[in-house]
Formats: C-alpha cells, sequence, structure tokens
C-alpha cells in the first residue's frame, strides 16, 4: 500500500510485525541526520521460525521549510547479506516534517548469530535547487 508523500499530517505505513513476538516494540534507530533530513529505521523479523530474515521500515523526514525533491535512497550490503529494497512511496519529502517518505528494505543474513547486519547507503535529493549526495555506513543493533 503506497503511503501519500504530503498532506496535512504524518504519513502511516503498514504495520511491521514486532521482531521478537512478544517482545514489545520493534527496535526503532536513527540511521541518518544532518539538520536537513533524518532517516528512522524500524526493524521487524517477518517470521519467527526465520531469524536470518529483518523486514526495514525507512522514514524520512524533513527538518527544513523547503520540500526536498526527487529523493533517491540506494544501498549496499556485504556479500553474506542479501538486499530487497522495494520502491519508495514517493520522491518528495514535506518540509517541516509535515510528512514522511516510507520505503522497506528486506534483508537475509546468510551469517546470522556470527555477524551482525550493517549497510552502506547513499542518500540523493535536490534541496533549493541544489544536489544533495551524502553517504553513510549504518551499524544494526546486535543479533541482527
Amino acid at each position: 500500500v503506497p503511503v501519500p508523500a504530503a498532506g496535512p499530517g504524518p504519513a502511516f505505513a503498514p504495520a511491521l510485525a514486532p521482531a521478537v513476538p512478544g517482545a514489545g516494540p520493534n527496535p526503532r534507530f536513527v540511521a541518518f541526520e544532518n539538520g536537513t533530513l533524518k532517516v528512522d529505521f524500524e526493524l521487524s523479523k517477518p517470521n519467527p521460525a526465520d531469524p536470518s530474515t529483518t523486514t526495514v521500515l525507512c522514514s524520512f523526514a524533513n527538518n527544513t521549510a523547503q520540500a526536498l525533491n526527487g529523493l533517491l535512497f540506494q544501498a549496499s550490503v556485504p556479500r553474506f547479506i542479501k538486499l530487497e529494497m522495494l520502491p519508495a512511496s514517493g520522491s518528495v519529502v514535506p518540509a517541516s516534517g509535515a510528512g514522511v517518505l516510507t520505503q522497506v528494505v528486506r534483508l537475509i543474513n546468510t551469517q546470522q548469530g556470527t555477524k551482525s547486519l550493517v549497510m552502506r547507503a547513499k542518500i540523493r535529493y535536490d534541496q533549493g535547487g541544489s544536489a544533495v549526495e551524502e553517504m553513510t555506513q549504518i551499524s544494526f543493533p546486535p543479533l541482527y
């Protein structure tokens, strides 16, 4: 289900399965923040019988008074991780936190229990007519 990119309030994303059944809310952390853009990751384990699979709900929020246009999120992972990126809910991040863009990423850790998930990300967007490109390395909590 697509999530609207703009609107009078925060966009809503589909609920994710708990990271560990019965363990309460899914782990959430700030994956990237630069004063303009904040990227939150919410982690879940969709299949309790398969702890190697993690679903990441990426939420992109804009802290400035101008919309960020043309958002593109790209990721790379080491060979022991399989990556599937679903399309983003849009390409415009509304100004002043008036909504969020979301993107779901599925990861399979073939060395679950031995190595934790790690990801390199490239984030591109247009801010006031200027192209911005950010790169970051994202470390996940242990056991992911």
